[in-house]
């Protein structure tokens, strides 16, 4: 159930944000997969991107996401935890109302979800925010595909289509697959797919962080950061 949430950071140069965009991400079960782990992965990230573990934010919330090995299935709680925004100052287990990111992405397994969760948002006073139909659920973008954003802008609900950014057909995780992040971040592995997949997902958060004013103008700046990952690792990396 891992959740990106982001800080709202004004426009500017890909060189200005590398130092200046923070983003929070909470969740639980990114640790289960055999390959890839949030947990044991995030430090290549540094200071301005944190990840803090469900059981950690919240030990009441973890137990009661946990009712699904009583239950024998997801509750309601798979959703809401979903949508829960406890980033920014204060925030934590015992944070209030008024803590939280002023932009938000969220990934969902079931279409119709898309729409209901921004109408959630929207009640709950959030401004900024995409929610896309993800791989395995994540806000993660498949770049061989079409992907159809919902979501917020300045509290109105919106609704577009980001085109595919390859054009070879491609399962997002192929069987036997392995990624090899520290590889593929330090320039050892070569994987245009996965870089696709990296900076393609960067699109829609920066979009929605509204550090581009358009899609087009985001993918240049993601592709930006991109190659300055190393020329910048003293700021973000």
């Amino acid at each position: 159930m891992p959740q990106s949430r982001c800080a709202l950071v004004p426009a500017g140069s890909a060189a200005g944000l590398s130092g200046r965009l923070k983003h929070s991400v909470h969740g639980w079960n990114s640790h289960q997969s055999a390959t890839v782990s949030v947990r044991e992965a995030i430090y290549l990230s540094g200071p301005h991107i944190t990840y803090t573990p469900l059981e950690a934010l919240s030990p009441a919330a973890f137990g009661v996401l946990n009712l699904r090995d009583t239950l024998g299935l997801r509750s309601c709680f798979n959703t809401v935890f979903r949508m829960w925004n406890p980033s920014g100052a204060g925030a934590g287990a015992g944070a209030g109302a008024g803590a939280g990111a002023g932009a938000t992405v969220q990934g969902v397994f079931h279409p119709s979800y898309r729409s209901l969760q921004a109408q959630t948002a929207q009640m709950l006073g959030q401004q900024e925010l995409s929610i896309i139909k993800g791989g395995g659920g994540e806000f993660e973008r498949h770049p061989s595909k079409d992907i159809v954003l919902f979501g917020l802008r300045e509290g109105a609900h919106i609704q577009q289509t980001a085109a595919p950014l390859l054009d070879d057909a491609h399962r997002l995780y192929e069987a036997g697959d392995i990624i090899d992040l520290k590889a593929l971040w330090h320039g050892r592995a070569d994987d245009p797919f996965a870089v696709a997949t990296v900076a393609g997902t960067a699109v829609l958060a920066l979009w929605t962080l509204k550090a581009a004013p358009t899609l087009t103008q985001a993918d240049q700046m993601a592709r930006s950061l991109w190659d300055m990952r190393h020329q910048t690792e003293g700021q973000s990396a």
